[in-house]
């Protein structure tokens, strides 16, 4: 990592973390350069990828389940010999009736998941924790002046109905 981070020209300290070190390079190392990207691209083709760890925003996923269903469906039998038929079968099956309804799906996810922030947002900016009161001290070191520090009576509790009247 240090190898990395002078090779570059750039500076860290003798004592950084291994976790210190890797903020660096990921603030300085360049994005990869994918050759399909640029293969879209030359095409007027704009990539947008999925966020991290949401696969539910991927049709293809659905496309996924909609062909293992099929293919489920038919194995009656389970006879070993007899998935690669059905799995091809299953893929022949698919429609663009069936690519467009997923997409509908995703976007219908997409929206609700928009709405849901948002209202988290709203939420979150009402959100105020006032901890302790004025009356204790810093230099006071009394039990009861660690009771009402870690008092949790000023917070107020979420409201789960907020999003749905909103």
């Amino acid at each position: 990592m240090q190898e990395w981070i002078t090779n570059k020209e750039l500076s860290y300290l003798p004592t950084m973390l291994k976790a210190e070190l890797y903020q660096i390079i990921k603030e300085h190392k360049e994005a990869p350069i994918y050759e399909a990207d640029q293969l879209l691209i030359s095409h007027s083709h704009k990539v947008v990828r999925l966020p991290p760890y949401h696969c539910d925003l991927n049709v293809i996923e659905f496309m996924w389940s909609l062909l293992k269903r099929r293919v489920a469906s038919n194995n009656v039998g389970q006879e070993v010999g007899n998935i690669v038929k059905l799995t091809e079968e299953a893929f022949s099956s698919i429609t663009p009736q069936d690519w467009q309804k997923q997409c509908e799906h995703v976007k219908h996810l997409e929206d609700k998941f928009y709405e849901r922030d948002g209202c988290m947002d709203n939420i979150t900016d009402k959100f105020i924790i006032e901890l302790g009161n004025d009356s204790s001290t810093d230099s006071d070191t009394s039990d009861d002046a660690y009771a009402s520090d870690s008092d949790m009576s000023g917070i107020v509790s979420f409201d789960h109905n907020y999003c749905e009247e909103k």
